[in-house]
C-alpha cells in the first residue's frame, strides 16, 4: 500500500512538474507575440497562408487539378508545420546554453528543467500550427479525418526527437561557437534536398537523399499518418523508447556536469 502511494505521489508530482513547463512555455509566447492585435493567432495564420500561396504557384507547376491541388495544400501545408518545428528547435537549440549561461551559474534551476521550458514552448508552437492546419483539412479534405487517431504514437516520436535536437544542438552550440551561424544554412540545405515542396517522387534518381535525410524521416512519420494512415506502430514504438531511454542518459549527464558545461561558454 505504500509503495502504491509513493508511485502515485512521484506521478502527480510529475504531472504538476509538466503543468509547470507547459506554463513557462506559454508565458515565452506571450512575451513573443506581446503588443500583437492577433497574439498567438499569427502562429496559425502564417501557416495557412503560405500554404495556400505556395499551393497555388507549385500547383500550376505540377499542373494539378483542383482536387490534387486539395491532396497538395494539405501535403504542403503539414509539411511547412511540421518542419518550422524542426527548424526552430534547430535555431533554438543552437544558442540555448550560450545564452543561458549566466542562468546557470547564478541560479539553482535545472538544465533539465531550463531545456523543458524551451521544448514546451516549441510544442506550443506544433500544436496550434498542427490544429488550426488539421481544422482546415476537416473542410477541404475530409476523406483524411479518420487517421486523425493514429496521430498520437507518430507524433510523440517526433517530440522526443525535436527534444533531442535541442539539447544536442546547445551541446554542439556551446563548443563550437560558429555553429550557431552554420545552423540556418544546414537547415536551408535539409528544407531544399527534403520533399516538403514538392512530392518524394519528384526527386527521381535523387530518391537516395530523403532516405538519407533523418529529420525528415521524422516529418513524413508525422504527415504520412495522417495523410495514408498507414502507422508501423512497432517501429514507431520502438524508436520512441529508444529515444526517451537517451534522453534519460543526457538528462543524467547534464545534471552531473551542470557547472562544467556552462563554463564551456567561457
Amino acid at each position: 500500500m505504500n509503495k502504491t502511494k509513493i508511485r502515485k505521489t512521484k506521478f502527480l508530482k510529475l504531472l504538476y512538474q509538466l503543468q509547470n513547463y507547459w506554463k513557462l512555455g506559454w508565458l515565452d509566447n506571450k512575451a513573443r507575440y506581446a503588443k500583437t492585435y492577433l497574439g498567438e493567432v499569427w502562429i496559425a495564420l502564417s501557416v495557412i497562408l503560405l500554404s495556400s500561396m505556395l499551393g497555388l504557384v507549385y500547383g500550376d507547376i505540377f499542373g494539378n487539378t483542383i482536387d490534387d491541388d486539395i491532396k497538395y495544400f494539405s501535403y504542403l501545408a503539414l509539411g511547412i508545420t511540421l518542419w518550422n518545428c524542426i527548424a526552430d528547435s534547430m535555431a533554438l537549440g543552437s544558442r540555448f546554453i550560450i545564452e543561458s549561461a549566466n542562468q546557470i551559474l547564478n541560479t539553482t534551476y535545472s538544465l533539465k528543467s531550463l531545456f523543458l521550458r524551451k521544448f514546451f514552448y516549441i510544442c506550443q508552437n506544433l500544436f496550434i500550427g498542427l490544429t488550426s492546419i488539421l481544422i482546415v483539412i476537416f473542410f477541404v479534405n475530409k476523406e483524411i479525418i479518420g487517421n486523425y487517431f493514429q496521430l498520437f504514437l507518430p507524433l510523440s516520436v517526433f517530440l522526443v526527437f525535436n527534444l533531442l535536437i535541442i539539447i544536442y544542438f546547445s551541446l554542439i552550440g556551446c563548443l563550437i561557437r560558429d555553429f550557431a551561424e552554420i545552423v540556418p544554412l544546414i537547415t536551408t540545405i535539409i528544407f531544399l534536398g527534403s520533399p516538403i515542396l514538392y512530392p518524394a517522387s519528384k526527386l527521381d534518381n535523387l530518391a537516395w537523399i530523403a532516405d538519407v535525410n533523418i529529420p525528415y524521416r521524422f516529418l513524413d512519420l508525422v504527415r504520412s499518418s495522417i495523410l495514408t494512415g498507414e502507422v508501423d506502430y512497432f517501429k514507431c514504438f520502438l524508436v520512441l523508447i529508444s529515444g526517451l531511454i537517451l534522453l534519460l542518459f543526457t538528462f543524467s549527464y547534464l545534471e552531473k556536469n551542470r557547472t562544467k558545461i556552462a563554463l564551456w561558454c567561457d
